[in-house]
């Protein structure tokens, strides 16, 4: 339907449709630390590979075939992601139907020491609450009532996407348990080590570029998981002076430099990798992307993948008597083609 529906609407346009197994389809359980845990060796990777062919065959058709599929290796034990994507692209590689879609295996970067900063405020709590990001348990940190109890649009919501949860409310909607949130993981625990003298932050996606590459994939994106989203925190470190969240009062933190990007994707190219740059990239950050370059090379990105950037609350026009506020958050925002514009990469 969705490739049916993009043809469709512009017929006329190269596109190309992907589509995504990312971690949560491959139906491992995580630990509240947020790691992938598997109960049978191989679990994973066989889950992996039949959700591959599942979601491509599902999302192409005869006209448009699917052309990219992502794997989403977060959380995973260093050797247990590389034994997953490998999988993965032996099982659609020689599918006689997808033997030419890419593969992208998709990592995520992070920052522990700027999430624990962050962690506590209120708005990054509602929203990740909002998002079933949250552990009940009588001894948790976040009671709701306490901290939203005065906040009426806020419990409204609360009711709206999370008041099935049986555990946390009663039937009358009535908060009855304390919770805690989930929470990122530290990348040492998986596998990846520090190299003397490296940053950590590098030497780790050069690990993920290594993986990848030995796996046999086409490509690799870097993106951020949910909870450094809406921590306000973002892959790219440019232009972000003055971007400060209306609702949290949080400035946007970006964990890499423009010039980490550019160091990472030539290496991305050595290890015959594309490199998708991801993780809320915003308008304003977009077009000093597409430039890097090296030397006369220009183009070193090879795609861009966004989604807060190119979104935005629902666009609602106002009726005397019409309803209240709305909250902005990941959760109720949508994709809007003007903001989507602003990602085109430059015309020569």
């Amino acid at each position: 339907m969705i490739a049916d529906a993009t043809m469709t609407y512009k017929r006329n346009l190269e596109v190309q449709i992907s589509t995504n197994i990312g971690e949560n389809q491959l139906l491992f359980k995580r630990d509240d630390s947020g790691r992938a845990v598997q109960r049978f060796d191989n679990e994973i990777a066989g889950k992996a590979s039949q959700a591959a062919l599942g979601v491509a065959a599902a999302m192409g058709t005869d006209l448009h075939p699917v052309n990219i599929i992502k794997v989403g290796l977060d959380g995973m034990p260093r050797q247990i992601a590389l034994e997953t994507l490998r999988e993965v692209v032996l099982t659609v590689h020689s599918n006689p139907y997808f033997n030419r879609c890419e593969v992208v295996a998709v990592f995520f970067a992070q920052d522990l020491k700027t999430w624990t900063e962050r962690k506590g405020n209120p708005i990054v709590i509602r929203d990740l609450l909002l998002l079933r990001e949250y552990v009940v348990d009588p001894n948790g940190s976040i009671d709701i009532q306490a901290m939203f109890g005065n906040d009426i649009v806020t419990m409204n919501a609360f009711r709206e996407k999370i008041g099935n949860d049986r555990a946390l409310f009663d039937s009358n909607g009535k908060v009855i348990s304390k919770c805690r949130l989930t929470e990122l993981y530290d990348l040492h625990t998986l596998g990846y080590v520090d190299v003397p003298g490296e940053d950590f932050k590098m030497t780790y996606l050069y690990s993920a570029a290594d993986l990848a590459s030995d796996a046999g994939a086409d490509g690799i994106m870097i993106d951020t998981r949910i909870h450094t989203k809406v921590g306000y925190m973002c892959c790219l470190n440019y232009g972000t002076k003055g971007d400060v969240n209306p609702e949290s009062k949080l400035r946007r933190y970006g964990i890499y430099s423009l010039e980490d990007f550019g160091a990472y994707a030539q290496y991305c190219h050595e290890r015959n990798l594309e490199f998708w740059a991801s993780g809320s990239i915003m308008p304003y950050q977009a077009q000093a992307v597409w430039a890097l370059k090296n030397g006369d090379a220009i183009g070193l990105v090879d795609a861009m993948a966004v989604r807060s950037g190119a979104s935005g609350p629902p666009r609602v026009v106002s009726r005397p008597g019409s309803a209240g506020p709305v909250i902005d958050n990941r959760a109720s925002r949508r994709i809007y083609r003007d903001l989507v514009d602003k990602y085109a990469p430059p015309t020569a």
